[in-house]
């Protein structure tokens, strides 16, 4: 993870989370270590909440997965109304198309507000979109990702 700057969690299905073999757990937890953010993409924040990083912090849910976070996790704080939430290093994205606004903030972080008008633009990304945004990603960062596959992550680097 030293050669990263943030690392995506995408969870794959629900019912295949507890199969998620350890060392890939464990690999979130030297990323986090190392300085890395970690962002929980769809299902991705339950791998967070259950790995216990979401302490404290609230999570973006997709509404089609809100019941089943609030039985998995009883009285932490989400939100089904916004595209991302970013706490400190650790930052969820609900799914779907909010991901288009998570990464419009990585470009304007790393390449400038008129690149992610750019960008916004040519997606024909329309409206106002929610955010819950405590820290601004930095430039410069490099990014990571584990991507689910059913009941496994495949590491993919650059």
């Amino acid at each position: 993870p030293d050669a990263f700057d943030i690392v995506f969690i995408i969870g794959g299905l629900l019912k295949d989370l507890e199969e998620v073999p350890t060392e890939h757990r464990r690999y979130i937890h030297v990323a986090q270590r190392a300085g890395c953010d970690l962002v929980g993409v769809c299902t991705g924040a339950f791998v967070l909440a259950e790995e216990k990083l979401l302490s404290g912090r609230p999570a973006a849910i997709h509404p089609y997965h809100k019941a089943d976070f609030e039985l998995a996790f009883p009285g932490h704080h989400m939100k089904t109304n916004v595209d991302f939430a970013q706490h400190g290093q650790i930052s969820t994205i609900p799914g779907g198309t909010s991901i288009l606004s998570f990464m419009t903030s990585i470009i304007d972080t790393h390449f400038g507000s008129d690149r992610a008008a750019k960008i916004v633009h040519q997606l024909s990304l329309t409206g106002k979109r929610r955010t819950y945004l405590n820290d601004p990603l930095s430039a410069g960062q490099k990014v990571h990702f584990l991507k689910g596959y059913g009941n496994f992550f495949q590491i993919l680097y650059g």
